[in-house]
């Protein structure tokens, strides 16, 4: 048996929590901060409240949305579930992509017309490419002047023309994030298959060109770079390389190993359930929903995507859809409360077994397990972090 264990660093739900919530709000403080007003800021508390003090119901709506405009993407990172199959790939072969796949700009403004004045910030991704959906600057725009603060991640390896860039400007985007792992296409390209690093680099420098030239505050520009053994000598040359051009930011954090579509219970073997804690073992389900690019809300980002985007999606997983519900009625939901005492009591899964199919159940942060050996075999170095 592979002794591999899932995550190694979920034993602390409290300073987890504490810490990603703070250090993220400083850390995109821009993107939290900007647009804070009394109404959104009692949301805020009560999704706290309601997490320290395990509450099943929320008497509020999500702070933060994650909103899947589209899975597709232009490029094959080994990390995600566009990345080629390996030999021992279970639910990595069973991706499946098509043009069908974006959000509805109708649908779209339905959920931001429901949740503006209370939630906070709205992230414009999941695990596609964001700028793939053609009307992702209206997007951005209809949030913004909803009041919320826009977040996009974006490879930002296309040949945009300058009126695209211009547009991407005044598009209400308050925090952009682009995605460069390496200083030479050579290097960069090992975590960016199929990306070209002189699109990125046109891209930024004309971005941030047309930023200073017409004054603007926003978009905020990050530039994150993610940490592995081929790209380490060359993450202090981007970053000098990219600071002049006039970016906000620039980043850096260890790159995961192993691949994000198989982070599923199947691939796992469960031994225990985490112990239960004073507090619930996981903030997601008190603190963000996200929203697939059909309507479907799912608990995060971090576990089950190899399932969402299969050929035949396992749509039982899901809490419920925001197309046909609206999203205060989803978020309240039995399969969301029954998520909320799932993470607030982990042991709850031997006495009530139907929590066996819940979308959580497997997630490192309620069990304690290894990785099965035919998928560790193809990434021995099996790491990928699930408590953010």
């Amino acid at each position: 048996m592979n002794e591999t264990p899932i995550n190694k660093k979920t034993d602390k739900p409290l300073s987890n929590f504490l810490w990603h919530w703070f250090s993220g709000i400083i850390y995109k403080r821009h993107s939290f901060l900007h647009q804070l007003t009394l109404k959104k800021t009692l949301n805020l508390g009560h999704s706290i409240f309601s997490y320290l003090f395990r509450r099943e119901q929320a008497q509020y709506l999500p702070p933060v949305l994650k909103v899947d405009l589209s899975p597709l993407c232009n490029l094959h990172c080994p990390i995600c579930v566009h990345a080629t199959p390996k030999e021992h790939s279970n639910l990595l072969s069973q991706q499946h992509f098509d043009s069908s796949q974006v959000m509805p700009f109708d649908q779209y403004k339905k959920i931001i017309d429901e949740v503006k004045g209370k939630t906070q910030a709205i992230y414009l991704y999941l695990m596609g490419e964001p700028f793939m959906h053609p009307q992702i600057c209206e997007m951005s725009s209809y949030a913004n002047d909803a009041s919320l603060n826009v977040l996009v991640s974006s490879h930002f390896s296309f040949k945009f023309p300058d009126k695209k860039i211009a547009e991407i400007a005044n598009s209400g985007i308050t925090h952009l994030e682009v995605s460069m792992d390496g200083a030479t296409q050579e290097v960069y390209e090992q975590t960016r298959v199929g990306g070209r690093l002189d699109y990125v680099l046109d891209n930024l420098t004309r971005l941030c060109a047309y930023k200073k030239a017409h004054n603007l505050r926003y978009p905020k520009i990050e530039v994150q770079c993610l940490a592995y053994d081929h790209n380490r000598h060359e993450v202090e040359v981007l970053r000098q390389k990219l600071m002049p051009l006039g970016i906000d930011m620039f980043t850096t954090e260890e790159g995961d190993v192993g691949s994000w579509a198989e982070l599923a219970a199947e691939n796992f073997n469960i031994t225990a359930n985490k112990p239960d804690m004073a507090i619930p073992s996981c903030h997601w389900p008190y603190a963000a929903m996200v929203i697939k690019y059909d309507g479907d809300a799912i608990p995060c980002c971090l576990f089950n995507m190899g399932k969402q985007f299969a050929k035949e999606p396992d749509r039982a997983m899901t809490l419920g859809n925001v197309f046909e519900k609206g999203v205060a009625t989803v978020w309240n939901d039995k399969p969301y409360r029954d998520l909320r005492r799932y993470v607030a009591k982990p042991s709850l899964v031997d006495s009530e077994t139907e929590l066996q199919n819940s979308y959580c159940y497997g997630c490192p942060q309620l069990s304690v397990g290894t990785i099965r050996e035919t998928i560790a075999s193809d990434s021995p170095e099996f790491n990928i972090r699930t408590n953010q």
